[in-house]
């Protein structure tokens, strides 16, 4: 009788959708890790173009990938579901189908994990920093740089905001015990999980290395405003109901709410001004301005953020004025 082969110690999730000719590059940044003992599941999440044709054909001359094809778009966190319960690793490492890694990635990530878990710790997720990779190169700030990086990262500091670049690296127990990734949180899947492997008493590994590489391009899921604060929103809204919050965190939660609320007015009302609906566009402005006051007054700490882009159109009014 046949032995079962081995399972690998590291399972590649990349989910795929319209991914073009992003994703050869992408999939050869697995190939290249110097870490040998992974798979990787390549899940179509219903493309529309040549993704789940360029997939197979990758699949084929690399026996250590695997292509699910999903017959119905069911977004990034159903993918990655997906892909997972495919899955044969000890640990899951997270890449999407428009990023890369650095060929140390895997090694760097995995040698952090187990030197915390000799140090007698509970760690599962590994969280590195990332090059930034816009249309003009690799930006001068890394994706922490221009978050802020935090060294020490714990429930407190996620609640805040979401400390952890999605190019991470997790265990698949951790991930079995507090139920996977949430379809109800789009463009914020992630930051649910950490939250709730996080209450669950599991600890994160932060290494300020740029161990990956994220594409900054107008097709990210990030670049629709609206809809990225609805997921925020979703996300914070279940970490209340889960009610393993202290009653600081929950203040904080409703505050970052607040928060979402009015980026989410806000960019609804940008919508109608572009689009040249201007009553529409009333409308979206009296239901913003209540919003966006709150969430003014609410944190100091943010007032530059909130005042910039009046301080843009003052500095284009007076151009103006000058140069005429």
């Amino acid at each position: 009788m046949d032995a079962m082969p081995r399972s690998p110690r590291v399972t590649v999730v990349v989910p795929m959708h319209d991914s073009g000719a992003r994703l050869d590059e992408t999939l050869e940044s697995i190939v290249a890790q110097t870490f040998d003992d992974w798979e990787a599941v390549l899940v179509d999440d219903a493309s529309t173009d040549d993704t789940l044709a360029r997939a197979q054909a990758f699949a084929r001359r690399e026996p250590r990938m695997r292509v699910v094809a999903l017959r119905c778009n069911a977004g990034v966190a159903g993918a990655r579901n997906a892909a997972i319960a495919a899955s044969r690793g000890e640990l899951v490492a997270l890449l999407d189908h428009d990023d890369r890694w650095r060929e140390n990635y895997l090694a760097r990530c995995v040698e952090l994990l187990d030197g915390a878990r000799a140090a007698g710790g509970r760690p599962a997720i590994v969280a590195c920093d990332a090059l930034v990779e816009t249309p003009a190169g690799i930006a001068a700030e890394t994706y922490a740089a221009r978050l802020g990086a935090i060294d020490e990262v714990g429930l407190d500091e996620m609640i805040e905001r979401n400390c952890i670049c999605a190019r991470a690296l997790f265990t698949r127990a951790a991930y079995d015990e507090v139920g996977g990734f949430s379809t109800a949180c789009p463009g914020y899947d992630d930051y649910d999980l950490w939250l709730r492997m996080l209450e669950a008493g599991h600890e994160v590994v932060t290494t300020r290395e740029p161990l990956a590489v994220y594409r900054l391009h107008d097709a990210n899921l990030s670049s629709d405003a609206a809809g990225m604060s609805e997921g925020a929103l979703a996300t914070y809204g279940r970490a209340l109901r889960r009610g393993a919050l202290t009653a600081g965190q929950r203040r904080v939660v409703r505050a970052r709410m607040r928060h979402y609320r009015a980026l989410r007015e806000r960019a609804v009302l940008r919508r109608a001004v572009a689009e040249r609906r201007p009553l529409h566009a009333v409308k979206a402005a009296a239901r913003a301005a209540p919003y966006g006051l709150v969430a003014f007054l609410q944190d100091p700490s943010r007032w530059g953020e909130w005042l910039a882009p009046a301080r843009r159109r003052l500095r284009r009014r007076a151009a103006r004025i000058t140069s005429s």
